[in-house]
């Protein structure tokens, strides 16, 4: 914008870096998800070679709603520790650009970068809301994650005594209110993430969304409960020009996991990943972690 310092966008950053990042997996070299979460030493070691330049995002911190490991300032420090380019704080509820500001403010050595997601605390499909997010000092806030936990796919897979913010009407045809967000991410050069939509309600943003003219899209937690894409369908929204997202959380979800809140979710090996990556091609997927839950504290850094 004009008068505003630029800083570059970390889905630009990400896709200029996500061949290399990805390509470990699609070749059965080994994960740079794994590696991330798996080793216990993280917290003692500085440094890491393999991590040097890599962006998270996904990073879950306190102050949330649900028990967090680390707060911002703490969860960027370790990241800046380990080498770590840049991150990105998500948040079910609450804008996270303010926060990207302070915990630059707090670290130095790592970009931090944040954004909104359109469930019921922001006002569901609030154009509005977009706006001031993008406005907020440092002008960190890059992407807008769709609504997630407030989804019908999310209420679907995971029923609550509640009330969804559609995305869709019932024809199957994107609401108005969907379009002015969808006009604004374009107007503001935003990254644009699907967050719990189904499949379906997905590719349907995804179409609408190029016609707009958004040019970043990337498809959240492809694997994952709630949508659990097809491969069908992920090379639809590659077709598209969506990329694909794939977690580490993924692989501690089940029966078994640590977080409660994980339990129910379907756990999804590390094979399952390597299978789809190399199906709709490395070049088009992101590794990310999904983490930050209190109980994962010692699978982060501990």
């Amino acid at each position: 914008m004009c008068g505003v310092q630029h800083h570059p966008s970390l889905f630009e950053v990400e896709l200029s870096r996500r061949t290399a990042l990805v390509g470990a997996v699609a070749t059965g070299a080994g994960t740079l998800a794994a590696t991330l979460s798996a080793s216990p030493a993280l917290a003692q070691v500085g440094h890491d070679p393999l991590l040097d330049g890599v962006i998270d995002l996904h990073v879950r911190a306190a102050p949330d709603v649900d028990p967090r490991s680390l707060d911002d300032t703490q969860v960027a420090a370790k990241y800046a520790e380990v080498g770590a380019r840049a991150i990105l704080l998500n948040n079910h509820y609450l804008v996270t650009s303010d926060r990207a500001y302070l915990a630059r403010q707090a670290v130095a050595g790592i970009e931090v970068f944040g954004g909104i997601t359109l469930n019921k605390q922001v006002g569901g499909l609030n154009a509005a809301a977009i706006r001031t997010m993008t406005q907020i000092k440092g002008r960190y806030g890059k992407v807008v994650w769709f609504p997630t936990r407030d989804a019908q796919q999310h209420l679907d897979r995971f029923p609550r005594d509640d009330t969804p913010v559609p995305v869709v009407d019932e024809g199957g045809d994107l609401l108005p209110e969907a379009r002015e967000c969808l006009r604004v991410i374009m107007g503001e050069n935003l990254a644009l993430f699907t967050g719990h939509l189904s499949a379906s309600d997905a590719l349907t943003l995804i179409r609408e969304a190029r016609a707009v003219g958004v040019k970043k899209i990337m498809v959240t937690h492809a694997l994952t409960d709630p949508a659990r894409f097809s491969i069908e369908q992920l090379q639809a929204a590659v077709a598209l020009g969506a990329v694909i997202e794939h977690v580490y959380l993924g692989t501690l979800a089940g029966p078994t996991a640590l977080s409660p809140g994980q339990r129910d979710f379907t756990n999804v090996p590390i094979s399952d990943y390597v299978a789809t990556i190399k199906a709709v091609g490395a070049r088009n997927c992101v590794l990310s972690t999904d983490l930050g839950q209190a109980e994962n504290r010692s699978i982060l850094w501990d």
